[in-house]
């Protein structure tokens, strides 16, 4: 389809303790929104991006991949349907960490797209982040390959407390084009890596297993932020805002202009389905950028999850 829109409240209707924490969350609120860019050059532009958000048991979890390549879409949307039951058969075991458990379901999702001869998944590939709220422990963890991007918003009386929860995956990280200059493929000026004929802007990602000898890998970085840090000394509650995209968002608003969109749009009493379509509205008028042609514009995704934390 030329524009995918999944829009949705899940929401854990009583509050959620922590059981490590003197904190409780309560407000948990999903939402998503996904349309299509326009290629002037390309009437009827499919839309390579696909998003996921679900609960299960302790643990929010959402997703955004923005795929690359011909067919790239036919590899997300086989990963729209794969990664979010992989996650959820493991994080229902409760076997492992969840930062393994981020590993382990990328490294899966990424094997199983390579297993299914009907998945693009040689020269086509996608960006993936995901995040995994743990509503008992207070933890937040985050899983990225690619340059999607997600960022964590708490609003304390001094403001609000920006955060962004992962760092990018290309060459323009030294540690990053150091593992790929120990690989088979080359880097161009622009920063991007080449495996023969073929060439993507990133060093991780799914999919693309032509690129493997490249040092191109779908092991995802993994980070975690404990958010019993975020209620300052003063405060008894805050709101809070996860909010995930991909560079169809983040590469025309900064960090502070995504929480700033949703946060007015929540304090002017819209919901949060509204507030998400809001922010990939003004997203897609910036790439438009007032001209009056058709320009090229971006596939443009977000997933919002809102929530409250309160002390005690």
């Amino acid at each position: 389809t030329d524009a995918f829109i999944f829009l949705s409240r899940n929401r854990i209707v009583n509050p959620v303790s922590s059981l490590h924490a003197s904190i409780s969350f309560d407000n948990i609120e999903t939402s998503s929104l996904s349309l299509a860019g326009v290629d002037p050059d390309s009437a009827g532009k499919v839309n390579q991006d696909v998003c996921f958000h679900f609960c299960e048991g302790r643990f929010v979890c959402c997703g955004v991949l923005d795929g690359h390549g011909k067919k790239g879409h036919i590899l997300n949307e086989f990963l729209r349907a794969c990664m979010p039951t992989i996650l959820k058969s493991k994080l229902k075991a409760d076997k492992n960490p969840v930062e393994l458990t981020l590993k382990e379901t990328f490294e899966d999702s990424h094997l199983a797209a390579r297993m299914d001869t009907d998945i693009p998944a040689g020269r086509s590939g996608t960006t993936c982040i995901v995040t995994v709220l743990d509503v008992e422990s207070a933890m937040l963890y985050t899983g990225n390959v690619g340059d999607s991007s997600a960022i964590k918003g708490v609003q304390q009386k001094s403001g609000w407390n920006i955060e962004a929860l992962n760092k990018k995956t290309t060459t323009a990280r030294q540690e990053e084009r150091e593992r790929i200059e120990q690989g088979e493929g080359r880097i161009d000026g622009a920063g991007n890596v080449w495996y023969g004929p073929v060439g993507i802007a990133m060093t991780r990602a799914l999919g693309d297993s032509v690129m493997t000898r490249a040092s191109i890998i779908p092991t995802p970085e993994v980070t975690k932020l404990d958010l019993r840090d975020e209620l300052d000394a003063e405060s008894e509650r805050a709101n809070g805002l996860i909010v995930l995209g991909s560079d169809g968002i983040f590469d025309v608003m900064s960090d502070k202009d995504v929480i700033d969109s949703l946060s007015n749009s929540l304090r002017d009493s819209f919901s949060l389905d509204s507030s998400c379509s809001v922010l990939v509205e003004e997203a897609r008028r910036r790439w438009q950028n007032g001209l009056p042609l058709e320009v090229r514009i971006d596939d443009t995704t977000s997933v919002v999850l809102s929530f409250r934390i309160t002390r005690g």
